[in-house]
């Protein structure tokens, strides 16, 4: 059975008001950017959204997309969709909105081949729309006189979890595909990136804080959590492969002649792992990874899995893991109980006085809000260590990652520095840590 530890007071406000100096510092360091990469963005970002506008007006006509009231005329009088409001609720006849929560709900109900290939393309519009317009060609890109700068704000206090918010919101750049966003950010003449991103947060947050055998069999063996997870799901499905077999082909999938279905296999179990965690089951399970959405771009991350099949998939869940749903159960009655919810490292609290909206939100601070406690935790830790001086620093904090510019002589000791700083002894199965790397580039 699962206990949550009585209330302690919370440190929320301590830590908070420490970061405060420190994201000063990161947003006067900034990010260093590569025009000539962001161009090379731009312009695929510019294809993607012509494509995505002629399947729009091949759908509805001259449509503007970027107009509510003329998306709401076509799905809700031409095509007569089932309207929704801007939260997923029912809506009355004429008050449908047109926002990512109410086209989602229409495509979870059920529209015609047309209807739903435009809120497709329409949401993918929107996406690179957002990614063009918010990252790529945005206000706050001061010229200097070298290639570019990014100039960040950065606010603690404000998000929930406890994670830092950014202006612009460097949390959901794309970071894969083409439309890798974070290729355009390098070190300046002289200087390197190092980075470090923790190793499987907050599946290890979630084994220790539910139980969860089949992970904690995982870290104890130090075993890939994901495609262990994969092995554990989908053996079944695969009958020429013992459990195994299987989880050594997803570990060693790279350069196979099955690479491409081994890498689909891992995505799809590590998204099922995410959704299980917040509590997803059932008819609510099959539509959140029939919608999961590719961070940033919106596109449809698994466009071709039948209902069915993840169907299955959930009936194989439950049988093999009886912790995520107790975990979610649990949290839920504490919060009926309390009205409030707390994560266990720094008791930063979240109060739901009125309930909540969705039944993944408690379960989701409990462990958004550890990870956010040890990733805040490891920038206080780096700070006094980090050399400080021109463009060198710690630059960025994204989720649980943590981005630094040092000079080159330097890079090597701060390579040593984050994966020392960034290492917790959570419990006594499960050691929470981050393995650093040295670049030019943040990503590809």
């Amino acid at each position: 059975m699962i206990k949550l530890r009585p209330h302690f007071p919370s440190r929320q406000n301590e830590i908070d008001q420490a970061m405060a100096p420190i994201i000063r510092d990161m947003g006067e360091i900034g990010l260093f950017v590569d025009v000539t990469e962001r161009n090379r963005l731009s312009e695929i970002a510019d294809k993607k959204i012509a494509e995505q506008a002629k399947i729009i007006e091949r759908c509805a006509g001259p449509i503007n997309p970027n107009s509510g009231p003329q998306v709401a005329k076509y799905l809700y009088t031409v095509k007569r969709c089932p309207e929704f409001d801007s939260t997923g609720d029912d809506a009355e006849d004429g008050f449908g909105a047109t926002g990512e929560k109410a086209l989602l709900k229409i495509l979870e109900h059920g529209a015609d081949e047309e209807a739903t290939a435009f809120i497709n393309a329409l949401l993918v519009f929107r996406g690179y729309s957002k990614v063009q317009s918010g990252y790529l060609t945005n206000k706050y890109t001061r010229p200097t006189k070298w290639d570019g700068i990014e100039r960040l704000r950065y606010s603690a206090g404000f998000v929930k979890t406890g994670r830092l918010s950014t202006q612009p919101n460097t949390q959901n750049w794309p970071s894969r595909g083409p439309l890798n966003v974070k290729r355009m950010i390098v070190a300046p003449p002289g200087f390197k990136l190092v980075k470090a991103d923790f190793e499987q947060i907050e599946v290890r947050i979630f084994a220790v804080q539910a139980g969860d055998e089949i992970m904690l069999k995982a870290f104890d063996e130090n075993l890939d959590a994901h495609s262990y997870t994969a092995a554990k799901v989908f053996a079944p499905m695969h009958p020429d492969y013992t459990e195994d077999a299987l989880y050594q082909a997803l570990v060693n999938r790279k350069g196979s002649d099955k690479q491409k279905l081994w890498e689909f296999t891992r995505t799809l179990a590590k998204t099922v792992r995410f959704s299980k965690q917040d509590g997803a089951r059932g008819k609510n399970f099959v539509t959140m990874i029939k919608t999961a959405r590719e961070k940033g771009t919106s596109e449809l991350l698994f466009p071709n899995v039948a209902a069915d099949y993840l169907k299955q998939v959930d009936r194989l869940w439950e049988r093999m893991n009886p912790w995520t749903k107790t975990f979610a159960e649990t949290t839920l009655d504490f919060v009926q109980e309390h009205r409030y919810v707390y994560e266990d490292f720094h008791g930063r609290r979240r109060c739901f006085p009125h309930g909540y909206a969705s039944p993944n939100e408690p379960p989701n601070q409990r462990i958004q809000g550890c990870a956010a406690g040890m990733t805040n935790q490891a920038v206080l830790r780096l700070d006094p260590q980090i050399e400080w001086c021109d463009d060198a620093g710690i630059v960025n904090q994204v989720h649980d990652e943590i981005l630094t510019c040092t000079r080159e002589e330097k890079a090597l000791e701060t390579k040593e520095i984050l994966e020392s700083e960034m290492r917790f002894d959570y419990h006594s199965r499960v050691t929470v840590f981050a393995e650093a790397e040295i670049c030019s580039r943040w990503s590809g």
